[in-house]
């Protein structure tokens, strides 16, 4: 029996001594050499350190080297980050699993759903490795000490013969396996690491400092993941809502970490902190680290939203022990995510509140307020504040630099809130802010008057528009040409536009050539001519967007003349201007041009839709030839002016030479297909419409294509919100009395 008994250890010590040998054969850590594929395509994982023993806790970062033989077929995204907060390019293997975790479960498991997505760039493989790094630690918290073997399934790499579509097909590479070995956190290693991240985030002003460079992204990154009880209560002390890199981060790494009470223990004194600002990301991660994982996503949905309704209760009570900019950042949140059935009296108190400290929040906090979100404080209480903000004048140098944008932005809105609210008071300083030598800003701002001219003011306009040489002011003074000026200041004006076209800015330009064609279309015609035809390295590239932004402001024959014989321009852009300008904009006269057109494009690209496709790697020489081939086909299936019913459609589809334009055609003619037609309701501001292929229409735009239907047809509106807004009460009556008056039947969905 102890003879036995030493030979079964002799066996399992030399198992052991082989198993190691072949882990330290397989699991090499060594960089692939350039030109070394073990397949094609072929992925090699590998550690960026030196050593494969690790802390739980430590930044684990990898490197993924892909690489083939074969030239331009496998192309690889770029892509380093999601705006969902992971990306799923990839996939980690571990063996074993036990004693690990997904440190962002619980955050993607309670969410209703996600924005993908970011920025990326493609790029073909070769023998010479294309490197993606990435911190293992993104996807796993090793909870236990031990040896684990790592694999990657990657699916960012496509091969483009694989699929019609320029993306191709998903090609899922593995890996190699890689060898971990994970040691318990040492208290004074952790401790120590906390000091030096300290050190390096306090280097450039803490947390409201500028965290973008990579010293301290990567001082963020090792807090994020370090995974102690300090380090949590410190990550909820740096999230202070005043910046959103790393606001994200000290979320991430209190979702992730195995010290989560810890973490919340700490969020809950901080909420009521006198000196602290509570920011929407805070309550967010606070309503999260009470979650257990284990449970159903319906179910941690519903306490994740408990949870958060709660804390912005609690939130409400604890303004009242805040100070300074703690408050007004803290009300700033109270107020955006606050109860729609709050108390009339509790509304305005708070409204006061945020009137009071207004000033301390940060420009672009400010401009939210005054910009997008005016209807939910819209108060005579705003008055003196928004009189004093719009008055304020700075002469900025450069208006585009992020201060002075901010800037114009706050004074722009509390400029046309107060003559919302007063537009008695407010016209003075309106129409000395349109005379101003430099005005601020442009008509968007500044043509809020009801008036459609100003006599008193075109003199003024006209002489600083001569005069002006910047190009902001230029554009803001030709803006306020074309909607206050009149014929009268044409001669004036016209000798600086005639020396400038084909050689501007596309923001003057525009606007100046508006208001030319507005004055006077024929002696528009010469100039717009002028503008298409710019070419060469001392003009400028205006001619690719001229039609429809200036269509935009002042439409007419001769422009869709113009536009009409650019259909056929040597440069496709400009062609392809012209197409969308006559789908939008154009006159039911203008649908033949466009049918010829596509059937001559049609001849000149059949049988060669492989030269269209585009591919993200690839150099793509007719991607304008291909966009010039959808617009077309975009433009006769939804054009404003005409109705394109199932046989012109299906004509579309005949025509049409590539995949993307035959896909979009058949999801338009499915859509008319289905009857009766719905009318689908976007309750914007201002409202938006869909009727069958007719996407994004206007209330206005609605109606003229609903007269465009055979007498007869029948229309559904979906029913009405239980609770509807005054807004789509008004817009619902609007279309039922279009309707009656035009022997329209528009019938109301079973349910309104």
């Amino acid at each position: 029996m102890k003879r036995s008994r030493l030979w079964a250890l002799g066996v399992a010590l030399v198992a052991a001594w082989l198993l190691s040998v072949c882990w330290k054969m397989s699991f090499s850590q060594g960089r692939p050499e350039a030109g070394k594929v073990e397949a094609d395509p072929g992925v090699q994982l590998h550690l960026s350190t030196s050593s494969t023993q690790l802390r739980c806790g430590e930044v684990i970062p990898l490197e993924l080297t892909f690489t083939s033989t074969t030239p331009n077929r496998y192309q690889i995204n770029m892509a380093q980050y999601d705006r969902s907060g992971r990306m799923n390019y990839e996939q980690f293997l571990l063996d074993p699993k036990e004693g690990t975790s997904d440190p962002l479960q619980l955050y993607f498991n309670s969410a209703w759903g996600f924005i993908g997505g970011g920025l990326t760039g493609f790029k073909f493989l070769s023998t010479s490795p294309t490197t993606i790094q990435l911190d293992l630690n993104e996807w796993v918290r090793f909870d236990q000490p031990g040896t684990y073997r790592l694999g990657v399934i990657s699916r960012r790499v496509n091969d483009t013969r694989a699929s019609d579509n320029g993306y191709g097909g998903s090609a899922e590479l593995t890996s190699n396996i890689i060898v971990l070995r994970i040691t318990s956190p040492d208290p004074a290693w952790q401790h120590a690491q906390l000091i030096e991240i300290r050190e390096k985030l306090e280097r450039g002003g803490g947390s409201g400092g500028d965290v973008r460079n990579d010293l301290k992204q990567a001082a963020l990154k090792a807090l994020r993941y370090l995974g102690s009880e300090e380090a949590a209560r410190e990550l909820a002390q740096r999230l202070r809502g005043e910046d959103n890199h790393a606001d994200w981060e000290c979320m991430f790494g209190l979702i992730g970490s195995p010290h989560r009470d810890a973490g919340l223990e700490e969020m809950n004194k901080l909420l009521e902190d006198p000196l602290f600002p509570i920011s929407d990301l805070f309550l967010t991660t606070m309503s999260i680290l009470p979650l257990r994982s284990g449970e159903d996503a319906e179910s941690l949905r519903k306490q994740r939203d408990d949870n958060l309704k709660e804390l912005r209760r609690r939130l409400i009570n604890a303004l009242s022990g805040k100070r300074g900019k703690a408050l007004a950042a803290t009300l700033d949140t109270a107020m955006s995510g606050a109860d729609p059935k709050m108390s009339p009296e509790l509304r305005s108190e708070l409204v006061s509140q945020l009137i009071e400290t207004f000033s301390a929040l940060p420009g672009d906090k400010q401009a939210a307020w005054l910009q997008y979100r005016w209807q939910e404080v819209k108060d005579p209480k705003w008055l003196p504040l928004l009189r004093a903000t719009a008055l304020h004048y700075e002469d900025f140098a450069q208006p585009r630099e992020m201060h002075a944008y901010q800037s114009l932005q706050v004074t722009a809105a509390a400029l046309r809130d107060w003559y919302e609210l007063d537009p008695e008071g407010a016209r003075d300083s309106v129409i000395a802010e349109i005379t101003r030598p430099k005005p601020r800003y442009n008509a968007n701002t500044l043509g809020l008057l009801p008036d459609k001219s100003l006599p008193e003011a075109e003199q003024a306009i006209a002489g600083h528009f001569v005069a002006a040489d910047s190009l902001e002011i230029e554009g803001n003074l030709a803006s306020l040409l074309f909607r206050y000026a009149d014929a009268a200041v044409l001669p004036e004006v016209l000798g600086k536009v005639e020396s400038l076209v084909g050689k501007w800015a596309c923001e003057p330009q525009d606007k100046a050539l508006a208001y030319v064609l507005k004055a006077d279309p024929e002696t528009a015609r010469p100039l717009i001519e002028r503008a298409i035809a710019a070419r060469g390295p001392d003009s400028n590239a205006c001619r690719h967007m001229i039609f429809t932004d200036i269509g935009a402001l002042q439409n007419g024959p001769v422009l869709e003349e113009l536009a009409g014989r650019s259909l056929s321009d040597p440069d496709p852009e400009v062609a392809n201007n012209a197409v969308n300008y006559l789908g939008k904009y154009g006159s039911a006269d203008a649908e033949q041009p466009l049918w010829n057109r596509y059937e001559a494009r049609s001849r000149e690209w059949s049988g060669r839709a492989a030269e269209l496709r585009f591919v993200p790697a690839g150099e793509n020489p007719h991607v304008w030839d291909a966009n010039l081939g959808q617009s077309l086909a975009r433009a006769l299936a939804s054009g404003t002016a005409w109705l394109s019913d199932e046989s012109k459609l299906r004509r579309i589809q005949a025509l049409g030479v590539g995949a993307n334009i035959q896909q979009e055609t058949e999801q338009a003619l499915q859509a008319w297909l289905k009857r009766p037609f719905n009318i689908t309701y976007d309750a914007t501001s201002p409202p938006s419409f869909t009727l069958a292929q007719y996407n994004q229409l206007s209330l206005d735009s609605l109606k003229k294509k609903l007269a465009q239907f055979p007498k007869g047809t029948k229309f559904v509106l979906p029913p009405a919100d239980p609770n509807p807004s005054p807004e789509e009460e008004k817009v619902r009556e609007e279309i039922f009395r279009f309707a009656e008056k035009n022997g329209i039947t528009v019938m109301c969905a079973p349910g309104s």
